[in-house]
């Protein structure tokens, strides 16, 4: 009896293939879709861990404002928890490579392989000659190749052997450094302010005194994911040791700096005693040059260490801020599209069972137990999924990460990615898949396997015919021609299709609207307000600590002679801010005091995130951004509290929130930046509105001329820069348009099919009745449509919602999303939801002119 049935349920496969294929179909893309986002996050976690192995990426990079010495590398290698350390030299210099000049950062590398952050060699050889150099991968592509020669010269009026033995050097390799996983290379203090590649030589071609940068590796971290949980408890006790080290180096630093300049000045005395025949070079301490420089002295500033982990790299961060809005977006939307398929499933197999009602009745006339009838569906549907899974698997785990990734490479180095089968994202996805199909078979079963055999084997009563509520508006129904009426009447007759068909294109349309619209909100409009209406100063000038008045006085004339149309001084400063009610961690932002704050509208435009109206910075308070409130959860008349390092806090009330989508800011009035710190800001930033005939590159090469100008950044660059970023981001929402798309295409498909396959009698009915087939086809597509149109509207506020659940699971770090949709976006929706139907419709035409009319009518049997 088993045997029977099982053979059953496949003969029925057969003779209704396109019933199971279309249950394949949509498993298969449900699945593909499911497996390959949610393995797309792991990829490429992988594959950065196998580069960082291999290349042995730093876990730490410690900077010193004086450099580093042999003492200070011993103190940091002896460091509980340090597996291995390595000193470098950098420095910045200008390359000439034929008539290009451009800015170049130098980094030393050891002379032999296995070194921290390892080059990644793509073509040529190593240094094995003192006159020999690699240059990095992105750089050869506008510049020097391998057999080329390049100069190294430092553009200031220090001349480059105080850093360099030699100044030419032949290109005799290209290299990629996991330091530099993105384009950007960096600014400088030379030139426009921007690197424009790196250049790579042996340490023994440096003279300079100290060390530039340590770079550290954490022990126990080989083989650990550093995206994990485990990663951070293995290194953060590193960076408490490392953090400890830095405060005892820079007291020895200190005394050892003022026990050199008191040799110095003692060495001074004697030497001006014995200039002038004092007998006691003791008697010049109560002179006043001696005592100004034993002030100095005594003043000396302890140096500055900065312990710096690779979320600190920004190439590192960008790339991490990748995967976690890729698998937020992996989160939500896989599971809608199997909501979609159980739709379908249900839909298909209630058709199916209730297409065999005879036969059912007939089997268990003969005995055949209930479950075992059901068997012969559940088999049935389980077979679809398995094979809708397993092609689904080849293509999740193969093409789509891979498609992704292939994007992605645009914008981050990294070796080529190998696919990897991920067991637990395989079996969740199939366990889906069968779930959806089974139990929507096993609901379709139900009730019609309570009935008793002799019942069943009568056929079902069509659906009685009622009047619509349109029959009661005689001046609409009373011009409706006949065939009109029909398509009204069965619309509203058969509302179990009715409701299925509107909520299968409802979902689809829902779809598109949240693909396209994510389209809108990340990749379009974060970039137009937030370059456009909201950072509205062309270029910023990072300026140097401490300026003199003659520094100053320099800059205001350049800035004069310089065709900015106007500037702005600013005080920016790095902060960290929590909520004043919690103990939440600290999050960082930038604290910003413009000197003029009625101008601030003309370079930084601060409007109401929910009202849209200007905010003005008063006396009182402090504006902060809209993502930076939603992080700390507070709102308008709540406090917050600044720190600026460890023993400097302030309390401060909260009398606006900006619109704002990239990075946390904090706005504050200059007097009442002096209520709370006690003193007046020291502007130390310059934004300033271009000249619209101005070259950027003119502009940037005089502004670092001056002297008290440390870094020149454009906003066209920040934009340019952000818009690489989200280009990746831009390739996965297309996958998911494209996905959405075809999952549309197969469910109106499946819908259609069974919509005509319930009415062949009625076709056939019409058709002898003497309706032409242009007629016929009119009387099914004419309510498909109607279907269409009904499940659009309920479609596009599904979007609308589904829009906001990705949006809220995509966002990451500092950056905001645009939480709108541009009416494009749901014009596009709706013609596609359209085109799909009419696509669908033309191939069904085919189908109804092949009606036979002789068998459509027999009698059942």
């Amino acid at each position: 009896m088993g045997n029977t049935i099982i053979k059953n349920a496949f003969k029925e496969v057969r003779s209704s293939f396109s019933r199971f294929l279309a249950i394949l179909l949509v498993i298969m893309i449900g699945s593909a879709f499911y497996t390959g986002l949610k393995s797309v996050g792991p990829d490429l976690e992988a594959s950065a861990d196998r580069y960082f192995e291999a290349t042995h990426f730093m876990d730490f990079r410690l900077l010193s404002s004086i450099g580093f010495n042999d003492a200070d590398l011993a103190a940091v290698r002896n460091s509980s928890g340090v597996e291995d350390t390595q000193p470098i030299y950098t420095i910045d210099a200008f390359l000439s490579y034929g008539q290009q000049t451009n800015v170049a950062h130098v980094i030393s590398i050891p002379d032999s392989t296995g070194a921290i952050n390892d080059l990644h060699l793509v073509e040529g050889r190593l240094p094995q000659q003192s006159n020999e150099c690699i240059i990095d991968k992105q750089r050869s592509e506008a510049g020097p190749k391998i057999g080329d020669t390049i100069t190294l010269s430092s553009g200031t009026e220090t001349p480059i052997n105080t850093s360099l033995s030699q100044t030419v050097y032949h290109v005799v390799g290209l290299a990629e450094s996991p330091s530099y996983l993105t384009k950007d290379r960096g600014i400088t203090k030379l030139g426009t302010g921007k690197i424009n590649g790196l250049v790579f030589l042996p340490a023994a071609n440096f003279t300079l005194p100290a060390y530039t940068e340590i770079l550290v590796t954490a022990a126990g971290t080989s083989g650990i994911s550093t995206f994990s949980e485990e990663y951070i408890e293995i290194t953060t006790p590193l960076e408490e040791s490392l953090n400890t080290v830095a405060s005892q180096r820079v007291e020895i630093r200190q005394q050892e700096l003022k026990a050199d300049a008191e040799a110095q000045l003692a060495a001074q005395k004697t030497a001006f005693a014995a200039a002038n025949g004092i007998a006691d070079p003791s008697l010049l301490d109560s002179s006043p040059e001696f005592l100004e420089a034993q002030k100095s002295i005594n003043e000396l500033a302890a140096p500055q260490w900065h312990v710096l982990n690779r979320e600190s790299n920004s190439g590192y961060l960008d790339y991490q801020n990748t995967i976690e809005s890729t698998n937020g977006i992996a989160s939500i939307l896989p599971l809608f599209f199997f909501g979609i398929a159980t739709l379908v499933c249900l839909t298909t197999m209630t058709r199916m069972v209730e297409e065999q009602r005879t036969q059912i009745g007939t089997l268990k006339a003969l005995g055949y137990s209930n479950a075992a009838i059901a068997f012969k569906y559940l088999l049935y549907a389980a077979t679809a999924s398995v094979l809708g899974s397993l092609l689904g698997w080849a293509i999740g785990f193969m093409l789509i990460p891979q498609v992704i990734f292939n994007a992605y490479r645009v914008l981050y180095t990294l070796p080529e990615m190998t696919p990897a089968f991920h067991v637990s994202i395989a079996a969740l996805s199939a366990l889906f898949a069968i779930s959806v199909t089974t139990v929507a078979t096993f609901l379709s079963c139900l009730t019609i396997l309570r009935s008793a055999p002799a019942e069943l084997m009568l056929p079902s009563a069509p659906p009685p015919g009622k009047r619509i509520f349109l029959e009661n508006v005689d001046f609409i129904w009373k011009k409706l021609q006949f065939s009109q009426k029909i398509t009204f009447r069965n619309l509203f007759r058969y509302k179990k299709r009715f409701w299925m068909t509107v909520l299968g294109v409802a979902c689809c349309t829902a779809m598109l609207v949240a693909g396209l619209g994510l389209r809108d909100s990340i990749a379009t409009q974060v970039a137009e307000k937030q370059f456009g209406d909201i950072m509205r100063y062309d270029v910023s000038l990072q300026l140097k600590e401490n300026l003199t008045m003659e520094q100053k006085s320099a800059l205001v004339t350049t800035l004069a002679n310089t065709n900015l149309s106007t500037y702005l001084d600013n005080t920016v400063n790095n902060i960290s801010v929590q909520g004043s009610t919690d103990n939440s961690d600290p999050i960082d932002s930038l604290l910003m005091v413009p000197a003029d704050p009625a101008a601030l509208s003309n370079y930084f435009m601060l409007r109401s995130y929910d009202t849209g109206e200007p905010l003005v910075l008063s006396d009182h308070g402090v504006i902060l951004t809209q993502k930076l409130a939603k992080n700390l959860d507070v709102t308008t008349g709540d406090t917050i509290v600044i720190n600026e390092d460890e023993t400097t806090t302030q309390l401060v009330l909260v009398e606006g929130i900006a619109e704002n989508y990239l990075q946390h800011y904090v706005f504050l009035s200059p007097s009442y930046y002096q209520t709370i710190y006690g003193e007046l800001p020291q502007p130390n930033q310059v934004l300033g509105l271009l000249d619209s005939t101005l070259s950027q590159e003119d502009l940037a090469a005089t502004l670092m001329a001056t002297a008290g100008v440390s870094a020149v950044r454009f906003t066209s660059d920040n934009e340019q820069d952000f818009q690489n970023t989200l280009g990746s981001i831009n390739y996965l929402i297309w996958v998911i348009i494209i996905a959405a798309a075809l999952l549309a295409l197969v469910v109106q498909y499946t819908l259609t099919t069974i919509n005509i396959s319930e009415r062949f009698r009625e076709i056939a009915t019409i058709k002898v009745l003497g309706f032409y087939d242009r007629e016929v086809s009119a009387y099914i597509t004419r309510e498909s449509y109607l279907l269409t149109l009904f499940g659009i509207l309920p479609g596009l506020i599904g979007g609308i919602f589904l829009h906001g659940y990705i949006l809220d699971a995509a966002e990451v770090g500092n950056v905001m999303y645009v939480e709108s949709i541009l009416a494009q976006s749901f014009i596009l929706s709706i013609l596609l939801t359209f085109m799909f139907t009419w696509l669908v419709n033309l191939i069904m035409i085919g189908t109804l002119k092949k009606i036979n009319m002789v068998e459509a009518l027999k009698s059942n049997e």
